[in-house]
């Protein structure tokens, strides 16, 4: 919330010209949250945290070019060897270390690799599917 609210000056609370305060950082944040995470309509939002609907979309655009801003380098980026390696680690982890071999060595051969995940996966009524 400090990087998006540093970010851009439009979360900063503030006086209007007749004096009244904007919208708290924190209410901007809640219906941006759940206009983004929940769907929910801008008039619905704006009815729970008491804001117009033109404001509750202009939050949200702002809000999320700030955290693509504020964020994307970090977060936003190409995966690398670190991440497959990490990922690799989880898998082999959970018992998944054979898949992931067959993975590798098709799509190593230029074959297709979706053809693999019957042959690895088995569900049992131990262990039911994760979708």
């Amino acid at each position: 919330m400090e990087g998006v609210e540093a970010h851009d000056d439009y979360f900063n609370l503030r006086r209007d010209c007749c004096g009244q305060l904007s919208f708290s950082a924190k209410q901007k944040f809640t219906a941006a949250l759940r206009m983004l995470a929940l769907g929910t309509a801008a008039d619905a939002v704006g009815e729970m945290v008491m804001m117009g609907e033109s404001t509750c979309l202009k939050t949200t655009v702002k809000f999320a070019r700030a955290v693509v801003e504020v964020f994307g380098p970090e977060y936003l980026r190409e995966r690398n060897a670190q991440d497959t390696e990490k990922l690799l680690a989880i898998g082999e982890a959970r018992g998944f270390q054979e898949c992931s071999d067959q993975l590798i060595a098709r799509i190593g051969n230029g074959k297709t690799a979706p053809k693999v995940y019957g042959e690895c996966i088995k569900v049992t009524p131990e262990r039911p599917p994760s979708y």
